[in-house]
């Protein structure tokens, strides 16, 4: 057992010592929550610097975000600066997605939907980055949201190797067209009666 206490001494009228007041309490329970909580940050920790993620947390009423891990070099590289604001994050969403994750950000704040969204950003040099997001809100014991948590996951480099699939399997599509229309072709020429 942990125990922790606050001991004073007693003085009479004249200011001799006569006695000690004290107050001693357990303690055990507090050390083991402060020992959890410890290993729950350097988990947290150890993510946020081993993934290239970027976690967030945007604090809704101050409109701050605060990034963690290793990814805010990353986020410094592709935008310039790193968005301080829920505001400045807005202005960095592509136009055309801009109202659909507002949108969706409402719901889940308002209405505790979950948030799961794919959208597009734009990098300093104009260039797109295609994202995955994902995000709760937090809410105080009167019910009231005051915090976001989220991360955001950079899948450009899966939506170019998709588009890439997308368009071989277009190609296939039209060879195989292709060679239907030649075999089709060879057949009317055999077989005259199947023509057409």
């Amino acid at each position: 057992k942990n125990i922790e206490s606050s001991i004073s001494l007693i003085k009479d009228l004249s200011g001799e010592p006569i006695g000690f007041r004290g107050i001693v309490r357990d303690i055990t329970e507090l050390g083991r929550a402060q020992k959890a909580l410890l290993a729950s940050e350097e988990r947290f920790r150890v993510v946020a610097e081993s993934t290239n993620d970027f976690f967030y947390e945007w604090n809704l009423k101050s409109d701050q975000l605060e990034w963690f891990g290793k990814a805010i070099e990353k986020l410094r590289e592709i935008f310039g600066e790193i968005p301080q604001t829920a505001t400045d994050f807005e202005k960095i969403i592509h136009p055309e997605d801009r109202d659909r994750i507002i949108e969706a950000i409402r719901r889940q704040i308002e209405e505790r939907k979950p948030y799961r969204e794919e959208y597009r950003l734009i990098g300093k040099e104009g260039e797109i980055i295609f994202c995955r997001s994902e995000g709760t809100c937090l809410w105080n014991r009167k019910g009231k949201p005051y915090k976001w948590i989220g991360a955001l996951s950079d899948i450009s480099e899966h939506k170019k190797k998709e588009e890439e699939l997308k368009q071989s399997l277009e190609k296939l599509h039209k060879a195989m067209g292709g060679i239907i229309q030649a075999m089709s072709l060879t057949v009317e020429t055999r077989d005259p009666y199947t023509a057409g």
